[in-house]
């Protein structure tokens, strides 16, 4: 079963994210603070990490391209969510696997990834 952390402070989207991923045959860990991610990879050692733009004190674009950058991180696909209008345009030199808009549409959602886990080599 395909492991997901989803980093998101926004408790209901959280909540009904990990929900979904769960019916849907998934082992899913949930953070509401970025500061825990670094203990969360280590411990869970997601395939997949979901990660809000608009975290509280952080941005999720710097954290995905710190992720990118890590040996240790670089091979875990990252898929971005936000609100952001036209995110794609704004990235910073972040480079996730993909980007869904919030509000998210859960049939879309699941669709990217199936979509980014199938890419993994």
């Amino acid at each position: 079963m395909k492991r997901i952390l989803v980093i998101d402070d926004e408790l209901e989207t959280r909540t009904v994210i990990e929900i979904i991923l769960k019916q849907n045959n998934y082992t899913v860990e949930g953070i509401s603070k970025w500061q825990y991610l670094t203990y969360s990879i280590q411990y869970f050692k997601p395939d997949l990490i979901l990660l809000d733009v608009d975290l509280s004190g952080a941005d999720g674009r710097d954290i995905c391209s710190e992720l990118k950058t890590s040996k240790t991180t670089s091979h875990i696909p990252i898929i971005l969510f936000s609100g952001f209008p036209d995110l794609v345009g704004h990235l910073n030199g972040c480079q996730p696997d993909a980007i869904i808009e919030k509000p998210i549409d859960l049939t879309n959602l699941l669709e990217t990834i199936r979509s980014t886990l199938s890419l993994e080599v």
